[in-house]
């Protein structure tokens, strides 16, 4: 397979710095009258703002309509509590950040990539048609 200019790019000045995590985030909250369960993969480990933090995904068609993360400290420092208690819904909510449009632009600038997960470079290789990639990066 040939890849194009941007594909090279991309490659050499993200994905070239893999390290996997392989923590899973899986939350129970309660949701008023439900208690509902959610499993989050940690996909990237960025800097958002100058603030490592894990980037999250479900692997559901919304995550293409928002941007959600959990600072790293806040991550560990809950981390018992996402296996053992039920939160509420609002904790949920303060703990995992969302971002509800993010475009290509706002994204390389927010983040300073750390790690990447296998995954991500999955997804993305097995979408960059679909993605418009070639399109949305400027060399």
């Amino acid at each position: 397979m040939i890849l194009t200019k941007q594909h090279q790019e991309f490659n050499y000045y993200c994905l070239d710095r893999l390290k996997p995590i392989t923590e899973e985030l899986k939350v129970t909250y309660n949701d008023g009258s439900v208690i509902r369960k959610k499993l989050f993969k940690i996909g990237l480990r960025a800097k958002i703002k100058h603030q490592e933090c894990f980037i999250l995904y479900t692997e559901s068609d919304e995550d293409l309509d928002e941007f959600l993360y959990i600072d790293v400290e806040e991550f560990y420092n809950n981390q018992r509590r996402f296996f053992t208690e039920v939160l509420q819904a609002v904790e949920v909510k303060e703990l995992i950040k969302c971002l509800k449009t993010i475009n290509i632009f706002e994204f390389t600038s927010l983040l300073d990539f750390i790690d990447i997960y296998e995954d991500f470079q999955a997804f993305v290789e097995n979408n960059w048609t679909v993605l418009d990639m070639d399109n949305l990066i400027e060399i």
